[in-house]
């Protein structure tokens, strides 16, 4: 799956994210293969623990319940400081490549743009990026490797049944992304919106301040900036619910 052509630009100007994402892709493959192997040894002792009056031979299903337990709160762990990590010096440097880009453009290159959107570009646009590592680069990877795993698996019990589970997990790959990748932009796009509405309202605000006070049209300015602020949450929510779907 190749990014899109702004992710390649962005990617490519910053650098240094490829062991980062391979490293955080290889520990949450083997936390989630971790958490696949807790569920599967654990119904099957509790299943056969319901047949058998003698505990001696469950030793070996006990062990393996322990040892995945262990293994996938160790692994997220490491997963999420690996990936918190990545995504601290991925801001770093796209912070850095946002102002050296900007700089020697300013102002005249950046005059159809307002003061709001500017800093709305800054605050909001950037910090979204935080979520590029845990939350498009490497779920992908993870749900491939995942599904690659379950297939060899299955095959050596049915093949048919591997290539009827491989048949299930794509389709329900490409509508969970086709669907949260239509729902997720738009919600963006409208937030992104409002933010720069909110921004640019309370900045002219604060330039005329004297003036709204003298005509007495602060209310209308406060009533205007409480409408964007619920347009605002009704997109966030759904983005919310986008993710939340996806995950």
């Amino acid at each position: 799956m190749s990014a899109p052509a702004p992710l390649r630009l962005i990617l490519r100007r910053i650098g240094g994210h490829h062991r980062w994402v391979a490293a955080t892709a290889a520990i949450a493959s083997a936390a989630a293969a971790s958490g696949i192997g807790l569920i599967a040894c654990a119904s099957v002792l509790i299943s056969r623990s319901a047949l058998l009056d003698s505990t001696a031979s469950l030793a070996l299903l006990i062990v393996a319940v322990r040892f995945f337990a262990t293994t996938r709160v160790v692994l997220r762990y490491v997963e999420r400081l690996i990936g918190h990590l990545g995504t601290f010096r991925l801001l770093t440097r796209i912070r850095t490549w946002f102002f050296d880009s900007v700089i020697p453009i300013a102002p005249r290159g950046l005059i159809d743009r307002t003061t709001g959107q500017l800093l709305s570009t800054v605050l909001d646009d950037v910090d979204t990026m935080q979520d590029l590592y845990l939350r498009v680069l490497v779920p992908p990877i993870v749900a491939l490797v995942l599904t690659i795993v379950a297939t060899l698996v299955v095959a050596v019990v049915d093949p048919l049944a591997s290539l009827i589970l491989l048949a299930i997990l794509a389709t329900a790959i490409g509508l969970i992304l086709l669907l949260t990748r239509r729902r997720s932009r738009l919600a963006i796009a409208a937030m992104s919106e409002c933010r720069q509405h909110s921004t640019s309202l309370l900045l002219e605000s604060l330039d005329a301040a004297r003036e709204l006070a003298m005509f007495g049209a602060h209310n209308a300015v406060l009533e205007r900036s409480a409408e964007i602020d619920r347009s605002t949450e009704t997109h966030r929510a759904r983005l919310v619910a986008a993710r939340t779907t996806a995950e």
